[in-house]
């Protein structure tokens, strides 16, 4: 339990170091927007009008981010994704550690927590990072439904 502690505080200091530093950039408004139309009481809409389903848990995930910590701030949409990508590497070791071993399990763990890429999509409002963590989440979830349901 402590190593996956100690991952998670591995994984989440680059996450969150300066999160709201740069203004959007790539997508992020396209996940943005719907989210805060939703935060401002309409539904998951662009600024045109035209409804947006894509990754609509998450659209409202960042709405409640984005009415606890401000509308206009940028941060306000990242911070779920960055602490849902944080929370990915000790889920891996979790799960990992239950398919390959510890040792395995930790070596995927520090890469994820130490990967460019896992890091760039942590700390942008897009859905990419968080559908790591909920597939990863699935994974364990079946892997632990066919231990307990075999037949012995």
């Amino acid at each position: 339990m402590m190593l996956a502690v100690g991952l998670t505080l591995v994984a989440a200091v680059p996450r969150l170091a300066n999160l709201g530093s740069l203004s959007f950039y790539a997508d992020e408004e396209t996940t943005a927007f719907p989210a805060r139309s939703m935060a401002e009481g309409g539904g998951a809409e662009m600024p045109t009008g035209m409804w947006y389903p894509r990754a609509l848990p998450l659209t409202w995930i960042l709405a409640g981010s984005a009415r606890l910590f401000g509308i206009e701030e940028d941060v306000s949409y990242r911070i779920p994704v960055a602490l849902i990508g944080a929370l990915t590497v000790p889920l891996l070791f979790i799960v990992g550690s239950r398919l390959v071993g510890t040792s395995a399990a930790l070596v995927a763990s520090l890469m994820l927590a130490l990967s460019e890429w896992h890091l760039v999509f942590s700390r942008q409002a897009r859905m990419y990072a968080p559908f790591l963590f909920f597939f990863l989440a699935a994974v364990g979830a079946s892997w632990l439904w066919a231990e307990r349901t075999r037949v012995r």
